[in-house]
């Protein structure tokens, strides 16, 4: 059984599209993902760099490439109003220690609510609200406040850290990680054991640089 931890955080529109898009991975037979949700801004600053949200023109530019990568992909896309706010309540929400075997589907839930209904998620009254909706248990919300919740979150944190992850959405499987949903072509040929580049060369310039 081959292992990927898939890092996303809910701010990230392009978490959201590989979220949609990993499910064909997700069918291979042997591959189990591992849900990390993370808060891109503590990778942001740990590497020491603004994220796209900080720098206007960059900004800008990013949303209407979503809006184009949507329309081509025929995904539903509506980014909420307000951007970026607060996501920790839905990131609590969506750990193991919070959602237990309804994780899945907890995640696939706040990712359309977010983005494909324009909501702005961070009072935990209207998240209750719009989770009891749906159907799922109050006692979700609950574990969302719990320490080993706080402690989950904190612990993805770390471990994407520990792997030079530097932002979201990235893919890792073994030694190896994956940025940007763009970068699911780049998984899918190395779990089909075709990631042939030229590893010798690029090894030579990390020793020069």
């Amino acid at each position: 059984m081959q292992k990927i931890n898939f890092y996303f955080d809910f701010l990230s529109p392009y978490s959201y599209f590989a979220w949609t898009n990993h499910k064909a991975s997700k069918q291979r037979q042997g591959i189990d993902f591992t849900y990390k949700p993370v808060l891109m801004g503590k990778l942001f600053s740990h590497h020491e760099f603004p994220g796209p949200g900080m720098i206007k023109a960059k900004r800008n530019y990013e949303l209407k490439s979503c809006f184009r990568y949507a329309a081509k992909e025929n995904i539903e896309f509506t980014p909420p109003e307000q951007f970026p706010f607060n996501p920790l309540a839905i990131i609590r929400l969506a750990t193991k220690a919070a959602a237990k075997d309804k994780q899945a589907r907890v995640i696939d839930f706040i990712f359309k609510q977010v983005w494909a209904k324009g909501k702005v998620l961070e009072d935990p009254v209207q998240i209750e609200e719009l989770l009891k909706e749906a159907g799922f248990e109050s006692e979700i919300i609950e574990r969302s406040f719990s320490k080993d919740a706080k402690i989950e979150l904190k612990q993805n944190i770390k471990d994407a850290i520990s792997a030079d992850i530097f932002g979201v959405p990235s893919f890792q499987i073994n030694d190896e990680f994956f940025w940007g949903n763009d970068s699911l072509t780049y998984l899918d040929n190395y779990l089909d054991g075709n990631d042939i580049w030229d590893k010798e060369l690029y090894n030579e310039l990390l020793r020069k640089n």
